[in-house]
């Protein structure tokens, strides 16, 4: 690369940068995504489970009501 002319040194330079960059981006939005994504399943799991015992705790209430 020594014998290339400034011009074409500083595109490839600048080419190099935007890719560094928009990796960089895209791998911090995926990481950002992940954890937002993990964090919402958890919450929708809590969710079913309570609703899940306290169907059971109903349910085993009116079973014990009835004999």
């Amino acid at each position: 690369m020594k014998n290339w002319p400034l011009r074409w040194k500083i595109a490839l330079y600048s080419a190099g940068l935007a890719v560094a960059a928009t990796l960089a981006g895209a791998i911090t939005t995926w990481f950002i995504m992940r954890e937002a994504e993990i964090a919402a399943f958890d919450r929708r799991l809590t969710t079913d489970a309570q609703e899940f015992f306290r169907d059971v705790r109903r349910k085993s209430s009116s079973v014990a009501q009835a004999a």
